[in-house]
């Protein structure tokens, strides 16, 4: 036998007038169910008993009053309350959390493997609720992650499985196009059923999939027909003449490379980029007797003085390149200080240029009138003071 409860009589006589009126049967006479009457001492099984009982108006009148503190612990630790008492209460464990489901009160659930979902109650981790989004009617389902959620246009959900989708709030095993099915042996194009033996979903001109005549375009791929310019690559309509299909599919041009077309054809192949024919870009080539393209780049190996007669050839420092060769225009008289400045025969190169041996001195040409002297040029003395000089030591 159950304990009485009598801290429930002051909650009881609070909302007795209002019983009395939404559900006067219920309230006047023994509950069948409970065996209990107003003012007697009440045991928590026979007052959920008839709780259980009350019609529509007596419960909502129950939900309008506000329970006493003591009323309000329905559970006894170390359990807790979980739900409303008017709908469907429960007491859960410290190990247990509560999910308060709408239109259905509270419900407990072990969290490591369970998720609580406010429409159809504690689930399983892998499942999911599948119902029209309200507390409503029969129609809500759990339906397996593997299953598809479907509603019709009642509310009522129905779990679809693998291999079947929802098409018009039913399942359907058919190729789905848009909110339809599409008949046996015809595909879907953008929301439109085709018939794959005389249309191709392609790209029309504006870039929009279309369903499009197969006469008007390229070669079948897949469920696609390619247009011009493209070739079947993976049962993939693919542009060719990039550098990941250049002469074909899968023909990917490598680093250093670029896929460039051939001139006057259709046709591409990769071309080193350090080619003297495509120099730093496709069909770019490096024109003049001793070019040469250095680092994608033209250079005229006979004059440049870091690719001299070759890339990657320089000279040595105070040195310039004539002819493809590393001279000192110091001192070569066919390249006196420039590259093709010939010195007239029987001269010398020297800093200043060609220059009589007489005069030439190691800075430079000395003067008329000037003699070089220690390696610098010196103004010459005249003859007789010269003698004068001679004879007085």
């Amino acid at each position: 036998m159950d304990e009485a409860v009598p801290e429930m009589d002051d909650f009881f006589d609070q909302f007795a007038v209002r019983i009395a009126k939404a559900d006067r049967e219920r309230a006047e006479s023994r509950d069948a169910r409970s065996g209990w009457r107003f003012g007697e001492p009440a045991t928590r099984r026979q007052v959920l008993g008839w709780l259980g009982g009350l019609t529509a108006a007596g419960t909502a009148a129950l939900v309008g009053l506000r329970p006493t503190p003591a009323w309000a612990a329905f559970c006894q630790p170390p359990l807790s309350d979980c739900g409303s008492l008017a709908t469907h209460p429960d007491c859960c464990t410290p190990s247990q959390a509560c999910c308060d489901v709408v239109g259905r009160g509270g419900f407990c659930y072990d969290p490591t493997t369970n998720f609580c979902d406010p429409i159809c109650g504690p689930l399983g981790l892998a499942m999911q609720c599948c119902g029209p989004g309200t507390a409503g009617p029969t129609g809500t389902r759990a339906c397996q992650a593997t299953e598809t959620c479907c509603v019709d246009a009642t509310g009522f959900a129905t779990c679809c499985p693998p291999g079947q989708v929802c098409v018009d709030g039913g399942c359907a095993s058919c190729v789905p196009c848009g909110a339809h099915c599409c008949p046996a042996g015809q595909q879907c194009c953008n929301g439109t059923c085709y018939d794959p033996a005389t249309f191709c979903c392609s790209a029309d001109a504006a870039g929009v999939a279309a369903a499009l005549a197969v006469s008007t375009v390229g070669p079948r791929c897949g469920q696609h027909c390619c247009l011009s310019g493209e070739e079947c690559c993976h049962d993939r309509c693919t542009t060719i003449g990039t550098n990941d299909n250049c002469f074909g599919c899968d023909d990917v041009c490598g680093p250093g490379e670029a896929c460039c077309p051939l001139p006057g054809s259709d046709l591409f192949f990769c071309e080193s980029l350090n080619d003297i024919d495509h120099c730093g870009a496709c069909n770019n080539t490096c024109t003049g007797t001793d070019a040469a393209c250095c680092h994608e780049v033209c250079i005229n190996t006979a004059f440049n003085a870091a690719n001299c007669g070759c890339c990657d050839c320089p000279c040595d420092l105070n040195k310039i390149c004539c002819d493809s060769l590393c001279i000192d225009p110091l001192t070569d008289p066919n390249n006196c200080i420039t590259c093709g400045n010939v010195c007239p025969p029987g001269e010398v190169c020297t800093r200043s240029g060609c220059c009589p041996p007489d005069r030439a001195c190691a800075r430079g040409c000395c003067l008329p009138g000037e003699e070089c002297k220690k390696g610098k040029c010196k103004k010459s003395k005249p003859k007789k003071l010269v003698a004068a000089a001679a004879s007085s030591r």
